[in-house]
């Protein structure tokens, strides 16, 4: 019947929601902002915007970058990193549930 939308996290200006999610994700699976970035259509500006204001609302790295080429470079998430992307993915699962099994029993009302 209805949608529920998503969870954005904001501390003094809104840093992460379903984009961030996604990046640190891709991160997460291909090691490197790079590909990250090509997977999920970010482009690589944004995407260091993205981290930076991450990083700077956290108050704490969410990753970690390496120099050295394809062969010994690249970008990983920091365990806090992954813990936020751990716990940002559980906590929007539950929410989205929990909102969805509310927004159908408030709204059945609707549907008499």
């Amino acid at each position: 019947m209805f949608a529920v939308n998503t969870l954005r996290l904001a501390n003094t200006n809104v840093f992460f929601g379903p984009g961030p999610q996604l990046l640190l994700a891709q991160i997460e699976a291909t090691a490197s902002l790079r590909k990250a970035t090509i997977e999920t259509g970010i482009s690589y500006t944004k995407a260091l915007r993205m981290l930076r204001k991450m990083e700077q609302e956290l108050g704490f790295a969410v990753v970690a970058s390496a120099k050295g080429g394809s062969t010994r470079g690249g970008t990983t998430l920091t365990p806090k990193g992954k813990q936020l992307l751990q716990t940002y993915t559980e906590v929007q699962h539950q929410l989205q549930a929990e909102a969805q099994r509310l927004v159908e029993e408030r709204f059945a009302v609707l549907k008499e």
